[in-house]
């Protein structure tokens, strides 16, 4: 990610104050709230779809076994869990338009 310039929770408070002519910290709490709201649906298992963005959901990958590469070994890897994000539509088509130089 060298060069490029990393947008957080602070822009979009930012943004939102400045467009909706909120205080920074309202605009603050806003956005911290869409973030834990975010989380606390995944984690529930919920599937959030945020607009032109896409969707979210919790992916669990089932305990299993493994090699140690080091070892050989055989070594048993517990179940984790990981996000799966599918872009819409929309998104994908504005990608693409990037892509063709448009």
């Amino acid at each position: 990610m060298a060069g490029k310039k990393l947008y957080g929770k602070d822009y979009f408070a930012r943004e939102i104050a400045n467009d909706y002519n909120l205080s920074l910290e309202k605009a603050g709490k806003i956005v911290q709230f869409m973030c834990d709201e975010i989380v606390q649906l995944i984690t529930d298992g919920k599937i959030v779809k945020l607009g032109d963005l896409g969707t979210l959901r919790l992916k669990e990958r089932a305990a299993r076994t493994g090699t140690d590469p080091r070892t050989g070994a055989v070594i048993d890897i517990p179940k984790s869990y990981s996000i799966k994000a599918n872009i819409s539509s929309t998104l994908r088509e504005a990608l693409r338009r990037r892509d063709d130089g448009c």
